[in-house]
């Protein structure tokens, strides 16, 4: 709830800078003596790209709504043109009918999951003596290999459009693949009786002395997070919430960071991550770190625990193809700034409340 108001507010924050930059803009505009129609068209120049910079949350931003199946509904603007619109909604309600519910539990029991392709047999063997050494029950998740994904059924999950504006590229099918294969984890976990989950991809190194160390100690301040990445890209100027073992400190980041070798997540922040999912609109290391979206608390450990070292992504199997249009490289930057103000404005509040 406390994280709900904190998301909140950042929007009417947002939108009242919005707002007094509109009225400064028409009063500048004043003092040259400009006409009020004039003043007025000045005034929506500037409010009108201003808008597209605030950080609305994706339940919100660019939808409009629609009936479907005797059902009203909000759907992205993006997919309105979609001559299989129709089976693109019956593919979104059947997807969120398979999301497991949510059920809480106290109980601190912890397991870990590896993401592995089943033809990937070298970096298994890598990573899973480093996870059993953390002493904690742990399970392989069979990962998605997005070259095998047929195109109709990418058709039916990604919003191609939000992600091409947003990222200047088209998604690639390794990144769906790695996407669908957190969710598939994320699945798993709320299937289970544990409290928390540990989600390793396979191609991490870490010391798992440490690692289990500060595990434990983290489940004790619970209440401080809801997702803690131990790997990491980006410095993300971190703040200090937390003492943790081994000269590590428990920090939000005020700037954005990303990546998903390695990260410990509750019930809670599993459940909001899987309901918001689909359409997949952007890589999921980039989805799961957006906290003012799912009023969630995402944080991490500095110095880092965590690092991937083993061999090269088998994500990014050719070079992207990146989409140089002026309405893209637009878009991109509206999604960047947004995602910025979003981003630190909510920590921020997060912190200065000492919600975290």
């Amino acid at each position: 709830m406390k994280c709900k108001l904190i998301k909140w507010m950042v929007y009417l924050i947002s939108f009242a800078i919005v707002i007094v930059l509109f009225f400064v803009s028409y009063d500048f505009s004043h003092i040259f003596g400009i006409s009020r129609f004039l003043r007025e068209v000045f005034g929506a120049a500037v409010i009108a790209p201003l808008i597209f910079l605030l950080p609305f949350p994706k339940s919100f931003e660019q939808r409009v709504l629609r009936r479907h199946n005797g059902k009203w509904r909000f759907v992205p603007m993006s997919i309105l043109a979609r001559e299989d619109l129709g089976a693109f909604l019956d593919k979104m309600d059947e997807l969120k009918k398979n999301i497991p519910k949510f059920t809480e539990t106290h109980n601190g029991k912890i397991i870990s999951y590896i993401i592995n392709l089943r033809s990937a047999t070298e970096r298994l063997a890598y990573v899973l003596p480093q996870v059993s050494a953390l002493d904690v029950p742990h399970a392989i998740i069979n990962a998605v290999n997005g070259q095998e994904i047929p195109q109709e059924e990418i058709n039916l999950i990604v919003d191609v459009d939000t992600y091409q504006t947003s990222f200047k590229m088209l998604p690639e099918l390794g990144t769906i693949g790695c996407s669908l294969s957190h969710a598939k984890a994320l699945t798993r976990f709320l299937q289970s009786s544990y409290e928390f989950a540990v989600i390793f991809e396979d191609d991490v190194s870490f010391d798992p002395r440490k690692l289990s160390v500060i595990i434990k100690d983290l489940t004790q301040k619970k209440k401080k997070w809801d997702i803690v990445s131990f790997e990491l890209n980006h410095h993300g100027h971190p703040v200090s919430i937390a003492e943790l073992p081994y000269d590590r400190k428990l920090v939000f980041y005020l700037t954005n960071v990303k990546h998903t070798g390695a990260y410990l997540i509750n019930r809670k922040a599993a459940h909001k991550l899987l309901k918001d999912f689909y359409p997949i609109e952007m890589p999921f290391d980039h989805y799961f770190t957006r906290s003012w979206e799912h009023a969630l608390q995402f944080c991490g450990v500095e110095p880092r625990l965590v690092s991937q070292k083993f061999g090269n992504s088998q994500i990014k199997v050719s070079e992207s193809q990146k989409i140089k249009s002026i309405f893209v490289v637009i878009s991109n930057f509206f999604h960047i700034v947004s995602s910025a103000i979003g981003y630190s404005m909510y920590n921020f509040f997060c912190y200065l409340f000492r919600w975290f």
